[in-house]
């Protein structure tokens, strides 16, 4: 399960993209701001958290910015190059203080939350994106779990795998049999380590693989897409999707298809 931010994409000509399958990472990625001044770039729910370095001007505190709820703008500069990690959803990264719930709607500047503070000078030095892929991967491969991800904590993150796992298609009472735990017991670990309902977490992985698929099969039928992620009917697809991102599905296919969204990106 690797969660998308379509817009960062959509504001650059090139955007490098490194996906792992380990240490909880989904992937990494730079990205120049192409856009024509100082704007504002939508993020969307994806129920991760990423961490983000300007590399353009290093007085912007690197930050650690967690999933939004709704559709949310954020400050982008124009001709700037920015350098990023994305957790895979729920994931907390073992060197960052705080829980998942600690970081959702939330953005903390990274010195605030980092426990060794040496990444960001071991950053600035590299000189390419895989160099500096390398040297956060070597940062990142040296941590010490935090002393709250206890057994109780595993518990939770068996049942986000699933959902993640299910692409937000789970049912609560689903994995109450999974899981041989209630469903009260289920809901009480999501309050205490992710700030989310497992619903509401499941809604939006759901509204995440649903935008992933959009990207990948522009030309899919609605009808189609409806069927392969749950939904009851088009109107619902429209409704939660608007709700997410504010636009309908074919203004945003529109949008994917006039930006040759898919030759934007060079992966490494």
């Amino acid at each position: 399960m690797r969660a998308i931010q379509p817009y960062f994409a959509l504001s650059a000509s090139k955007y490098y993209k490194r996906e792992l399958t380990k240490h909880g990472i989904s992937h990494i990625y730079e990205y120049k701001s192409d856009l024509s001044s100082d704007l504002h770039t939508l993020v969307v729910p994806d129920a991760s958290i990423d961490i983000l370095f300007d590399l353009t001007d290093y007085s912007y505190k690197p930050y650690a910015a967690g999933s939004v709820l709704q559709s949310t703008a954020i400050d982008t500069k124009k001709d700037h190059k920015y350098f990023g990690v994305r957790f895979v959803p729920g994931v907390v990264p073992d060197f960052l203080d705080g829980r998942f719930k600690d970081f959702l709607d939330n953005t903390i500047e990274l010195e605030a939350c980092l426990r060794k503070r040496d990444l960001i000078n071991r950053l600035n030095d590299a000189k390419t994106f895989l160099n500096k892929v390398e040297t956060f991967l070597s940062f990142y491969n040296d941590k010490n779990k935090p002393s709250w991800k206890n057994s109780t904590y595993d518990i939770y993150s068996y049942a986000r795998k699933c959902i993640n796992n299910s692409k937000g298609l789970i049912r609560v009472n689903e994995l109450e049999s999974e899981l041989n735990y209630s469903v009260r017991y289920i809901n009480k670990l999501f309050n205490e380590y992710c700030g989310l309902s497992p619903k509401a977490y499941s809604n939006i992985i759901r509204f995440q693989t649903t935008l992933d698929q959009l990207n990948r099969e522009p030309n899919n039928s609605f009808t189609n897409i409806c069927e392969a992620h749950g939904y009851y009917d088009q109107a619902q697809f429209i409704r939660e999707f608007k709700k997410f991102t504010t636009k309908t599905p074919a203004v945003y296919r529109k949008l994917v298809n006039t930006s040759n969204y898919s030759d934007k990106f060079i992966f490494q």
